[in-house]
């Protein structure tokens, strides 16, 4: 099975996966097969192309924000951050964010 390591360009574009939209952004991009890509390309090749993702840059991170290292964010700071999250009526309840923010300090939920 070949690696699904190809990116669908259209224009200023890529498709999403299973070719079901677009995004400007590659790590939003669908992942395809060579092959795929290639045969997706030809049906409008004057502006459409297959591409390998390691030849795209990675997106940008945000002005503002950072990749934090692993263990860099203290329980407390899981802990209101869960809290916060289960009042907001985005979330329903809210509970299986704060659980998910919990997880991430190695609190049970």
């Amino acid at each position: 099975m070949s690696a699904r390591e190809w990116l669908i360009k259209k224009g200023g574009y890529f498709y999403r996966p299973n070719c079901a939209g677009y995004t400007t952004r590659k790590n939003e991009a669908g992942r395809y097969t060579k092959e795929e890509a290639e045969r997706e390309a030809r049906v409008e090749p004057w502006h459409m192309s297959a591409i390998h993702q390691d030849e795209i840059a990675d997106d940008p991170i945000p002005a503002g924000y950072r990749i934090l290292a692993p263990g860099e964010i203290d329980r407390e700071t899981l802990e209101a951050a869960a809290k916060h999250l289960e009042g907001l009526p985005s979330f329903g309840d809210g509970k299986w964010a704060a659980a998910a923010i919990r997880a991430l300090g190695g609190g049970d939920g």
